[in-house]
């Protein structure tokens, strides 16, 4: 990544004029105009929305941004800004170098036209000969797959023969800045995966991306860094980990209400910790212990979060404050609370949690994910629950409950972070109790040769041979 800026925006804004009916339109037309003849003033007959407003960010060359937000957050008003397909209503803007956007799906594009015709349009606009455009067709036949199809009206194309060619026409007109509007989401897997290594293949060249998701796992793998969107407003700009930490808060409909809750349930399962905590001198968390659960079990080691060797300062809680997990202990590699674990041996997730009301179908689950966010698996008492009846166990207020996870860590060497959540199944919609998303730092060593980053226990070997 470089230091020369690609794009700015400074207190960037679009406001749409909202009529009651379309004769209203007419008449803001004219009637101002009459009013003003005769010396007065006329009440506007529409109502304003800001579909963005205040927006101030830069981007550097070479940075891969991504776009999150809710729908009706203003995501795709900012792109659309930033590619000058819509005009602006307040601030500036700048954008520097050959821009390729895919806005949506087959914009830009004519029904009556053929494929290749399509191509030639987009690559003009984009600021190429026809020279130029001629020479990039074969290379954008190949890479949509669309052979003999590129010479029929894009009228009879499939949605995914739309979006084949409309990312096929864009990246080959070697832009400065690609802007994708969820466009990928329409094609198939193979494709997908397709479109994403060329996408890193075209960030190894320096070209500036932005787009828009809701995949947060596409941001945590694509992304130096992401944006969050709300209300027309820029709430969060920073590192893709923490700014989809906040989008799944939004998206869940954390209201401030529920954020003081949340907050006031961290500091009172901090007191909890302390109170139900016993003496004990530094070297028992340094384990090994035998039995290595029982003492966590029956309550005589009950610590608390903050003093575990693996507990990360920088997790992110929130829930609605009915529950609260109030400690945890990982056992592995022959040990309890131990700060590594082996590849694929068999690890435990013991976590106690208190419950201030009474609950019919609480869910308790958990996650892995790699440092930079990408969602690795994870699981949860509603779907693999054992020893619970059929898939869960109420539980009244005031009751503390032990839970215990196993998995096999079956990963690369190197550091993951591991988050918890309890929540309610309201006919099969999660509500958060509380979640602590990110709350256990553990680094995982393999001590067999490893490719890739997850292991599937696969083997190798000869059944017969032949000269």
């Amino acid at each position: 990544m470089s230091s020369e800026l690609m794009v700015t925006a400074e207190d960037l804004g679009k406001c749409y004029q909202i009529y009651a009916k379309p004769a209203d339109r007419l008449k803001q037309m004219l009637y101002p105009r009459a009013a003003r003849l005769v010396g007065r003033q006329m009440s506007p007959l529409y109502g304003e929305f800001w579909a963005l407003r205040g927006v101030n960010f830069e981007v550097m060359r070479g940075e891969t941004v991504g776009v999150l937000g809710r729908n009706g957050s203003g995501k795709s008003t900012l792109l659309q800004l930033l590619c000058g397909t819509v005009p602006h209503t307040e601030g500036q803007w700048s954008v520097r170098g050959r821009v390729a956007a895919l806005l949506e799906l087959g914009a830009g594009f004519k029904p009556e036209f053929t494929g290749r015709e399509n191509v030639l349009i987009s690559s003009a606009i984009a600021g190429l000969s026809e020279e130029e455009a001629e020479a990039r067709m074969d290379k954008v036949i190949e890479f949509s797959e669309l052979g003999d199809v590129i010479d029929r009206p894009v009228k009879t194309y499939s949605s995914g023969m739309y979006v084949r060619l409309a990312f096929a026409a864009a990246i080959h007109v070697n832009p400065d800045l690609l802007v994708v509007d969820e466009a990928l989401a329409v094609g198939d897997a193979r494709f997908q995966a397709k479109c994403f290594r060329r996408i890193n293949e075209m960030k190894d060249q320096g070209v500036t991306i932005m787009f828009v998701t809701h995949a947060t796992e596409q941001v945590a793998m694509h992304c130096s860094r992401a944006l969050l969107l709300d209300g027309g407003r820029l709430l969060d700009d920073g590192h893709p980990r923490q700014v989809t930490n906040r989008y799944l808060d939004l998206l869940f409909g954390r209201s401030s209400t529920v954020r003081n809750r949340a907050e006031e349930s961290m500091a009172k399962a901090s007191d909890l910790a302390r109170r139900a905590a016993h003496e004990v001198g530094d070297d028992s968390l340094l384990g090994p212990v035998s039995p290595k659960a029982e003492s966590f079990v029956a309550g005589t080691d009950s610590q608390g979060f903050k003093n575990r060797l693996t507990y990360n300062q920088s997790e992110y809680r929130w829930g609605d404050g009915r529950a609260e997990i109030l400690d945890y202990l990982l056992v592995g590699n022959d040990s309890a609370d131990p700060a590594m674990l082996v590849a694929d041996e068999e690890a435990e997730l013991y976590v106690r949690a208190l419950f201030h009301t009474d609950i019919e179908t609480p869910v308790f689950g958990f996650s892995i994910k790699t440092i930079n966010g990408l969602m690795l698996t994870g699981c949860n008492s509603r779907d693999a629950g054992e020893g619970w009846g059929t898939r869960y166990r109420s539980v009244r207020a005031g009751e503390t409950v032990i839970y215990r996870f196993r998995f096999r860590p079956r990963f690369e060497s190197s550091n993951y972070l591991l988050s918890l959540g309890i929540a309610v199944d309201n006919g099969g919609e999660l509500t958060p109790v509380d979640r602590r998303y990110d709350s256990i730092l553990v680094n995982v060593e393999s001590r067999e040769p490893f490719y890739g980053l997850v292991g599937i226990g696969a083997s190798c070997e000869f059944l017969t041979s032949e000269q």
